[in-house]
């Protein structure tokens, strides 16, 4: 496969729509630009935190600190999103083991 070839797509479908990340950057999503759609209406992402010219993994070290940064001085998003979150990927893998639809809890 040609490296133009290679690239990284991760799609979530559910029973009121999908959502699709993509990027065809050879290391996929642990070093390139990632494009987000979906079939129902949603705020565009913000700019990427970092930039300056850094390319690859450098860049994606450089977002997790800069959000890391942001989320210390302003105290968002906090305890409670991250436990959200946490949840959030314990029922998408009880859903997945199961095969079918889970509660978060």
């Amino acid at each position: 496969m040609a490296p133009a070839d290679v690239g990284f797509s991760f799609e979530a479908t559910g029973s009121e729509g999908w959502l699709s990340r993509r990027s065809h950057h050879p290391y996929g999503f642990q070093a390139g630009d990632l494009r987000l759609a979906a079939n129902v209406a949603f705020d565009k992402p913000e700019e990427a935190a970092v930039g300056g010219g850094m390319m690859g993994a450098a860049i994606n070290a450089g977002e997790v600190y800069a959000h890391l940064a942001r989320d210390l001085i302003t105290g968002q998003p906090g305890f409670e999103h991250a436990l959200h979150n946490a949840r959030l990927i314990e029922a998408v893998a009880r859903a997945a083991d199961r095969g079918m639809r889970q509660k978060l809890g």
